[in-house]
């Protein structure tokens, strides 16, 4: 049986003029960053009960901030999400173990409400300032790719922001410039000062074109680090998505869907 499908999205083809060093070979899809870009544009296609609105994406191997991207829902639960590969049987919840071990040793403090609030908003100036300065360029389809830190994944020279402008301008950028959005968040991360440190751990598998995912996401370290957090943390905590683009819809637009993957070992 295929997996349970949570939604299905539209967004504009991406700009296949855009490659990284992982991206030579042919296919919509050569990155597992483009599961987590696609995610930033619509937190509801992760099917959570209660709306997510994202705040930044750590730097890769920051142990300060695991994952690969931190929100928070409308009931002021914390949202982690760290992003692997569908093909290559991967171990998404291993630094996120480790965080929870060495908070219960002693070893680390999880960051303060405050800490994150300025995190966010120190990102946020960025990317406000990034997209000032390059939204003409994104609008014409620039062959320059311009680099530059903010709340979505920049790496890679902001690889997923180029190859996928017509998306970020659609979804993104109207969230990076209302002051709304500002506004909620601090509202949401108010909720957290009195709360334990109980995020929400998922894992995101991204499915790279043109690979057929196997039956299961998971190394057999990381189905052993996947039991071991649900017993750390409690299993209502700890999710697993997949995500693949499906491919082009009427030539200017391709088709983007989440799903529950059924097979874990």
């Amino acid at each position: 049986m295929p997996d349970p499908l949570l939604t299905t999205k539209l967004c504009p083809a991406p700009d296949e003029s855009h490659t990284g060093h992982r991206s030579r070979q042919p296919g919509l899809v050569h990155a597992e960053e483009a599961g987590t870009f696609w995610v930033w544009a619509w937190p509801e296609i992760l099917g959570w009960p209660v709306q997510i609105m994202w705040l930044f994406s750590p730097v890769t191997g920051n142990d300060r901030w695991p994952g690969d991207l931190w929100g928070i829902d409308a009931s002021g639960e914390l949202i982690l999400l760290e992003t692997k590969r569908f093909l290559r049987r991967g171990d998404p919840f291993e630094d996120f173990l480790e965080f929870e071990h060495r908070l219960r040793e002693g070893v680390r403090l999880p960051p303060t409400v405050d800490e994150i609030r300025k995190h966010w908003e120190d990102l946020l100036e960025d990317e406000q300032r990034f997209l000032k300065a390059n939204r003409s360029a994104l609008q014409a389809g620039s062959s320059q790719r311009i680099a530059g830190s903010g709340i979505v994944p920049y790496s890679s020279k902001r690889l997923m922001t180029w190859r996928w402008r017509g998306l970020y301008l659609e979804r993104i950028a109207p969230t990076v410039d209302s002051p709304e959005y500002r506004t909620l968040g601090r509202v949401r991360l108010e909720r957290l000062r009195n709360r334990s440190w109980s995020p929400h751990y998922f894992a995101l598998f991204t499915v790279l074109a043109p690979e057929t995912p196997s039956k299961t996401p998971f190394s057999a370290r990381g189905k052993m680090r996947y039991e071991e957090l649900r017993a750390l943390v409690s299993p209502g905590h700890v999710h697993i998505r997949s995500i693949r683009c499906t491919g082009s819809v009427a030539g200017a637009q391709v088709a983007v869907e989440c799903s529950c993957p059924g097979v874990l070992v």
